[in-house]
């Protein structure tokens, strides 16, 4: 393969993965993980993303894997902004 080639891929992946995270609500999943785990951690992000979709479940429909990975996500790096600015804070 040579570089044309695997930036054309690397392309259509992004496409693909933007598409997929910008339908429906995902976006707003990404942020309330990460806003959750900023104020608090991401073990309270996992929880919150294990009820909704959970909730969903309930409600009839089917458990949403990547509502619940978009969740994870944002939580991920919530938690990383929380360590930075505790860092900061401190001097640590």
């Amino acid at each position: 393969m040579n570089l044309k080639e695997v930036t054309k891929k690397m392309i259509t992946l992004f496409n693909k993965v933007k598409e997929v995270c910008l339908t429906s609500h995902r976006p707003q999943h990404f942020i309330g993980g990460m806003a959750v785990a900023f104020i608090f951690t991401f073990m309270a992000t996992l929880g919150a993303a294990s009820a909704l979709e959970f909730k969903d479940k309930e409600y009839g429909n089917k458990w949403d894997w990547i509502d619940w990975s978009c969740t994870i996500v944002g939580g991920i790096i919530g938690q990383v902004c929380q360590i930075g600015m505790i860092k900061l804070i401190f001097n640590i």
